[in-house]
């Protein structure tokens, strides 16, 4: 089976008096049959974590995160522990989310790097 792939930077802007973090990436496409496995394509799905602003150490309980596909429709993602973490030039997510009644840490956790359209103060 095929992982998911990430963008190595996020794109941070302010949209609406929030700061807004955005990655992108590409997920397999569901298999139905041996030949779908080897042979389906990839749906994008965009991240958004949305944040006070662009500085320090955000707890979990300070973060709204969403998932959106290609036609902008988008799915609320509840995480229960971890934190958004900015350094110098650096974004580091280590979020996790209560799926199926297990942990599991999203996959959009990981160290990327910065890229400003706009600051976040």
């Amino acid at each position: 089976m095929r992982s998911p792939s990430y963008d190595n930077f996020a794109t941070i802007k302010m949209e609406n008096d929030v700061c807004t973090i955005a990655i992108n990436s590409e997920w397999p496409d569901m298999a139905h049959d041996p030949i779908s496995l080897i042979f389906s394509g990839t749906s994008r799905i965009t991240g958004k974590f949305f944040v006070k602003n662009s500085t320090g150490v955000h707890s979990f309980d300070n973060v709204k995160v969403q998932y959106f596909d290609k036609n902008g429709d988008f799915w609320d993602v509840v995480v229960h522990s971890g934190y958004i973490k900015f350094q110098e030039n650096t974004l580091e997510i280590n979020l996790s989310q209560n799926s199926r009644g297990t942990s599991d840490k999203l996959g959009f956790n990981g160290i990327y790097k910065i890229k400003y359209e706009s600051k976040c103060t």
